[in-house]
């Protein structure tokens, strides 16, 4: 029997999917590098799909790279038997994969022993597996990682200076501090330790919302308001 050919597309939100992970990650996690990832096309001779690579650390402070490759889209939504077709295809870019090297191209050996190995399938994986770093304490940081963790402090701080500076215009009950510990909530964290060390004004925000479990609707109740108070004002303007 010969098996029927359909057309084919690399994805198209590779891009925007690894983005939504990556900067959220980024921005808690110090052991994924601060730079930005790079991308590259696919390529015809050899045949690869488009992938996209970034660094991070192991525990020792070595730099190592995780490469997601991109899959392809299948035209068989008008297909009667769109699953069982699909489950049929045996195509190795049906979904997006990854792999942690060094860079000699040779697998990571921490990643590896870590996690029995050193490739795997989406993105969850990946970051989830990254994400274990983090019970690592301040005193036992590699240098570049304590580095990570200052960059990540002074984005903090410039985020914190545009809403006190915002403030002047649109007044809040909520402080710039309290604001930032509501945001980890929103958009789930936390940082490492060593960053609440460097802001113990954002370490202190933060206890207060662990410690009283109903904090966070209060604050998202008001932010929510003066959003809308907010808006009003500038509709009334025009």
């Amino acid at each position: 029997m010969i098996k029927k050919k359909y057309e084919t597309e690399w994805n198209d939100c590779f891009r925007d999917e690894f983005e939504e992970w990556f900067f959220h990650e980024r921005g808690y996690n110090p052991f994924i590098s601060q730079d930005d990832f790079r991308e590259y096309p696919d390529f015809k001779r050899p045949p690869e799909p488009p992938r996209i690579e970034f660094e991070f650390y192991t525990p020792n402070g070595e730099e190592h790279r995780v490469t997601f490759f991109n899959s392809k889209y299948f035209f068989i939504e008008d297909e009667e038997n769109y699953e069982k077709i699909y489950k049929s295809i045996t195509s190795k870019y049906k979904k997006i994969k990854y792999i942690v090297e060094d860079y000699n191209f040779e697998p990571c050996k921490w990643y590896e022993s870590s996690f029995g190995k050193c490739k795997g399938v989406g993105y969850e994986e990946l970051f989830v597996n990254l994400w274990t770093l983090m019970k690592i304490p301040t005193e036992e940081l590699p240098t570049i990682v304590k580095k990570n963790c200052e960059e990540q402090a002074k984005f903090i701080q410039k985020i914190v200076h545009r809403y006190k500076y915002d403030m002047r215009k649109f007044p809040s009950k909520i402080s710039a501090w309290q604001y930032m510990a509501h945001q980890e909530i929103a958009f789930p964290g936390p940082h490492h330790q060593y960053v609440y060390q460097l802001l113990p004004e954002l370490g202190e925000e933060t206890m207060k919302f662990r410690k009283n479990k109903n904090l966070y609707k209060e604050v998202s109740a008001v932010l929510d308001q003066e959003s809308v108070e907010a808006w009003k004002r500038i509709g009334d303007k025009k």
